[in-house]
């Protein structure tokens, strides 16, 4: 990891278990087959497998964004935790080549701007600094198809694996106001 390398598997899983388990949602338990005990319901998206003790805490719920990006990783963490809803969320690939197209960073703030539905007051300028805005490298509709394709591609096994799990759910939108709502109704029918 100092490397700037990727991290294994079975690495990310134990990172994943382990911030969990230092925030108290999750409970190493070596007399556990499963590893983990649920010290509080994870209501969005996981649950550990094997004994449990529930709890009332919202707060003890977490989202994994992504992460599993594998089919490989998602079953190093079915081992661990067990999912009780995973989000596909679908936007249609011309509004989000459209988005990468329109697509403008002020870098050293991070803060993103975009010609088509945030723009920056002053055109290609930081609206707090008056620095100029830039393009990121691939931020290309040409580039950007390709991850998509490569995206569908590595998604594919993942959201089979989950639907047979019976716990994906898939969520259609243009935009976060169309996607939040749907997302939030859809919460509150399992987990209310």
């Amino acid at each position: 990891m100092r490397a700037g390398g990727l991290v294994g598997d079975s690495l990310m899983v134990k990172l994943i278990v382990g911030e969990l388990s230092k925030r108290g949602w999750v409970e190493s338990r070596g007399n556990l087959t499963s590893g983990l005990c649920l010290t509080g319901p994870l209501n969005i998206l996981g649950q550990p497998i094997g004994p449990k003790a529930a709890s009332d805490c919202p707060s003890a719920s977490f989202l994994l964004d992504g992460f599993p990006r594998t089919q490989s990783q998602a079953q190093s963490l079915d081992e661990e935790v067990h999912m009780n809803l995973v989000v596909n969320i679908e936007v249609p690939h011309d509004v989000i080549l459209e988005r990468v197209a329109g697509r403008l960073v002020h870098e050293p703030s991070g803060r993103i701007y975009n010609t088509t539905w945030n723009k920056p007051i002053n055109p290609g300028v930081d609206d707090n600094t008056g620095e100029p805005l830039t393009r990121r490298s691939d931020d290309h509709p040409e580039t950007f198809s390709k991850r998509l394709r490569a995206y569908a591609e590595a998604t594919a096994p993942l959201l089979e694996h989950y639907e047979k799990a019976g716990v994906l759910w898939t969520v259609r939108g243009k935009t976060s106001d169309e996607i939040t709502p749907q997302l939030d109704a859809e919460i509150a029918r399992r987990f209310a």
